[in-house]
């Protein structure tokens, strides 16, 4: 049920990859909505961004706040992500492949029937 946001400023560009990359890391740490937002400031300090460009982020960033909230606890994984916990869930089942993992999916439950979007 977890959402994150990922935020890239940049003076130039990079902002998609480095979002894609960020968003990529939370998918396989089971964040289940992953927000991004890129934006070229053509600054190298906050105080050189135009201040019609700082309004404009404030804005977008007050909207996607609201989402945010909207959502609160109502995140559902995706097809993919709910097959990645299976392929993962079966990895965790067999013995010796890491007793740290293992430890913590059998105290969860999860190598049972307990998931993790479900509520408790």
């Amino acid at each position: 049920h977890k959402q994150a946001v990922c935020i890239s400023t940049a003076a130039g560009a990079g902002m998609r990859s480095a979002c894609k990359d960020i968003k990529d890391s939370m998918f396989f740490w089971g964040v289940g909505k992953t927000y991004t937002y890129g934006v070229a400031v053509k600054a190298t300090s906050f105080d050189e961004i135009k201040p019609e460009l700082k309004q404009s982020i404030n804005t977008k960033m007050q909207s996607l706040a609201i989402k945010i909230k909207k959502q609160n606890g109502k995140v559902i994984p995706s097809l993919k992500a709910k097959g990645f916990f299976h392929i993962s869930r079966m990895l965790n089942k067999k013995d010796g492949w890491n007793p740290v993992d293992v430890s913590y999916w059998q105290k969860e439950g999860w190598n049972k029937n307990v998931r993790p979007w479900h509520k408790k």
